[in-house]
């Protein structure tokens, strides 16, 4: 259902500049930086850091092989490797 209603939103056809992660769950008190060529990551759990840090890696290597970058995509063409990527991992 929620599927419809994004491939359906105008907003949905902009293009992507970059991915901006902000962690805001970190009582350890560790200063957590992670950047990329589009993305830039900032504090977190260390279990969320590298989640959302894997997330950006996996985006960028489907990006190496199709010869594109962040900013050829729109926001649904960045979602649908997102879920390809959840779908690899079930």
């Amino acid at each position: 259902m929620q599927k419809n209603r994004i491939s359906s939103d105008p907003d949905f056809n902009q293009k992507v500049a970059g991915i901006l992660g902000l962690g805001l769950q970190d009582e350890a008190g560790h200063h957590r930086v992670s950047k990329g060529p589009f993305f830039h990551l900032m504090q977190g759990t260390e279990a969320g850091h590298e989640a959302m840090l894997a997330l950006c890696l996996y985006v960028e290597k489907a990006l190496d092989q199709d010869g594109r970058s962040l900013n050829d995509l729109t926001k649904q063409e960045l979602i649908e490797i997102i879920q390809q990527m959840n779908a690899e991992e079930d």
